[in-house]
């Protein structure tokens, strides 16, 4: 058995969820099925927020045994005066302080309801309310593999782990030398090589040979052309392109305005479970398939751009562009072998050295327009951080008011990636004002297979054996400071203690246990 409480705060709309997303955590350690880890949750986090929305303060309590989840949900509050009546969809007492948090619609306990069983009320009127219920656990199959392209030079890391505490998906360890990545977590969304201020993270290299013969056709993502835009002219660059030996260079944006319009069209037809996600970034790809695995059941059946564009030019050999590590690893798969790729930094400092000195750009073509029909349904979010929170947000149930969601795992999607050359914002600002409207006729691919969520998140093949490992994680993790500092090589004390149940690290590795110890001595 293992048991976690976690603290809820009424009024604290800020932190509600919080509780929700650590049961997640756990569950999907103990190698929970995603399907079942989602009912949880959505029940875990309706309870909460009637805590947020109604009482002072409360505790959620929890326990797996026997195959089964086990929430109580206790609170300080008003009480219940009619339980009956508060179970009936549609009926809420919430203030209006809470409906301007978007919550209030009379579907809490209903919720609980249908995603649990053996579900109980116990209120006082002026005291508080209990709410009991559990959720039968269903074992996760295992899928695929799990590759990436981040990788490390250890000569030029300065262990100063600023990649360990810049990683959304706690992917990275420094125990060593140097810091080491766990595959199965890490998403190959740049953030590490972003803040590292040694450059001892950076994309693995990519199949290009500046030596080797060259491919007759160039793809090009429109974020690759904006660093030179100031500096030099589109005609410049695309002659030096057609020098070093690529006679048809493409871009990329024809086939994301296919997808877009693709999505758009799905969204209208409501046959699909919305909001639809479009599949454009393929890090935000590997974050769902990781760390919101229920939530794949959303995305549009349609494959990324790239996969689409491999499978237009099936017949020949084509070179693409890749702006970021989460690129390279999809158009590396064998299914893309005639595909050869190329780093957005060796193709430019390729360029730069071919180029002549900058040649301020005097006159703009018109504004490109959008081929899409607009949507006021439609929401964009850019950085990883803030598509973790939409995603949270929408594994809780939320989001009803979206049809479309198009996330980027970069600031400015693409644009922002770190082996870009110059600010995210300013890149897509010029290619905006500079851009013209492809004349390929681009379309869209349907996915053969849906995608699979990602194996390595449960600590042990069989389940009983995980709750077990999960209790001496618990056990050990309440001996550690919590200050999650990093400096012992992990990104959090519960990282830490995760390490050494799996034998990855030591408990000497935390140098504040150390210091208690002595002190204690």
């Amino acid at each position: 058995m293992t048991r976690f409480s976690y603290s809820i705060m009424g009024g604290d709309y800020e932190n509600g969820g919080s509780a929700s997303r650590a049961v997640k955590a756990q569950l999907q350690r103990a190698g929970v099925d995603p399907a079942t880890i989602r009912r949880a949750m959505i029940a875990c986090y309706e309870a909460e927020m009637n805590v947020v929305i109604h009482a002072r303060q409360g505790q959620l309590h929890a326990e797996i045994e026997d195959g089964l989840l086990r929430v109580a949900i206790e609170d300080q509050g008003p009480g219940i005066a009619d339980i009956n009546l508060a179970m009936q969809e549609g009926y809420s007492t919430a203030d209006a302080q809470a409906r301007e948090h978007g919550f209030g619609a009379g579907l809490g306990l209903p919720n609980i309801r249908r995603n649990s069983e053996q579900l109980q009320i116990e209120s006082v009127v002026g005291q508080g309310t209990t709410v009991t219920f559990a959720v039968r656990l269903k074992s996760a199959q295992l899928y695929g593999n799990v590759r990436h392209s981040i990788r490390i030079d250890a000569a030029s890391c300065q262990q100063c782990h600023s990649c360990v505490r810049a990683c959304p998906t706690q992917a990275i360890r420094a125990f060593h030398r140097a810091p080491e990545i766990l595959s199965y977590r890490c998403i190959d969304c740049t953030e590490c090589i972003a803040h590292c201020p040694s450059q001892a993270l950076h994309m693995a290299s990519t199949t290009w040979d500046v030596r080797a013969p060259r491919t007759t056709r160039l793809v090009v993502p429109p974020e690759f052309l904006a660093q030179f835009y100031g500096r030099h002219t589109p005609q410049q660059v695309h002659q030096e392109l057609v020098q070093m030996g690529w006679q048809d260079i493409v871009l990329t944006n024809s086939w994301l305005e296919a997808l877009r319009y693709a999505t758009h069209e799905l969204a209208e037809q409501q046959q699909f479970i919305q909001p639809l996600l479009t599949p454009v970034c393929p890090a935000v790809m590997n974050l769902i398939a990781w760390r919101y695995p229920a939530l794949l059941a959303y995305l549009t059946p349609y494959q990324t751009i790239w996969e689409t564009i491999s499978a237009t030019y099936s017949a020949e050999r084509i070179t693409c562009v890749v702006m970021c590590p989460a690129q390279q690893s999809l158009l590396t798969a064998p299914e893309h072998s005639q595909v050869e790729t190329i780093s957005a930094i060796d193709l430019r400092d390729e360029l730069l050295s071919r180029l002549p000195d900058e040649s301020p750009i005097t006159s703009l073509p018109a504004n490109r327009k959008h081929t899409h029909p607009s949507s006021n349904q439609e929401l964009t979010i850019t950085g990883v951080q803030a598509v973790m929170a939409v995603l949270d947000a929408l594994e809780c149930g939320e989001l009803s008011d979206v049809a479309m969601l198009e996330l980027w795992a970069c600031s400015q999607g693409c644009f922002g990636t770190p082996l870009a050359l110059g600010e995210g914002h300013i890149l897509n600002y010029r290619w905006q004002l500079r851009s013209q409207a492809s004349v390929v006729l681009a379309g869209v691919r349907s996915r053969q297979q849906p995608l699979q969520p990602r194996t390595g998140m449960r600590l042990d093949d069989d389940m009983q054996q995980a709750v077990v490992k999960l209790a001496r994680i618990d056990q050990l993790r309440e001996s550690l400071p919590g200050f999650d500092c990093a400096e012992c090589g992990a990104p959090s004390c519960a990282a830490l203690a995760e390490d050494i149940v799996l034998g990855r690290a030591r408990l000497e590795n935390c140098r504040h246990q150390k210091k208690n110890a002595e002190e204690h001595a």
